[in-house]
């Protein structure tokens, strides 16, 4: 649905916020789904239900969304540099966030890996700060091409928030630059 409130120019944060004055609302907000239990079991269920002849559609289009919202963010951004004129080439962008959910350090099957791995490709400039990864995430990482921050960045062109940990949330307070966010869909160009 984000996509869509996002083509009509809709806040998905104001239709939440109305949503969820119905008694019997489950806030549930937009974001690129990782981890094991949502983002991998489904595909369990999916197997077992092909094998008895049932056809789930609903949670296959579900997985399927979630499976490419990293080409949606990828997208979204690239309109709002296009919309403010901003030159990537002279510009490193910093991702901030990288774990599969907020203030945890677990990276299995983050899908900021496969956002990483599609501006990459894309011949962008990557910097990365996630406060709570380990050193294995920092050195597979480094051996992409994508330096990282083990402390609070000091200086950064671009960011583009993915994972809202207490760290990050702490310093968007302060940060005055180019901020690209998918989720909350804030975008600021000082």
């Amino acid at each position: 649905m984000h996509q869509l409130y996002t083509s009509l120019g809709i806040n998905t944060n104001d239709v939440i916020d109305a949503a969820s004055t119905k008694w019997n609302f489950m806030e549930l907000t937009p974001g690129m789904v990782g981890g094991h239990c949502i983002s991998i079991d489904p595909y369990y269920l999916m197997h077992k239900s092909a094998m008895s002849g049932f056809s789930p559609t609903i949670m296959s289009a579900a997985r399927k969304v979630n499976d490419c919202m990293h080409e949606w963010v990828l997208s979204d951004f690239l309109d709002f540099i296009n919309i403010n004129e901003i030159d990537l080439k002279s510009k490193k962008i910093t991702i901030l966030g990288y774990t599969f959910k907020e203030n945890c350090s677990d990276t299995r099957n983050t899908k900021v890996k496969d956002l990483i791995l599609a501006m990459l490709k894309n011949g962008f400039q990557l910097n990365l700060w996630d406060p709570m990864i380990l050193e294995q995430d920092h050195l597979a990482l480094n051996n992409i091409g994508v330096e990282t921050f083990k402390k609070e960045p000091v200086k950064i062109d671009i960011a583009i928030v993915c994972v809202y940990h207490n760290e990050i949330n702490s310093f968007l307070k302060n940060y005055d630059g180019i901020l690209y966010d998918y989720r909350y869909k804030i975008y600021s160009k000082h």
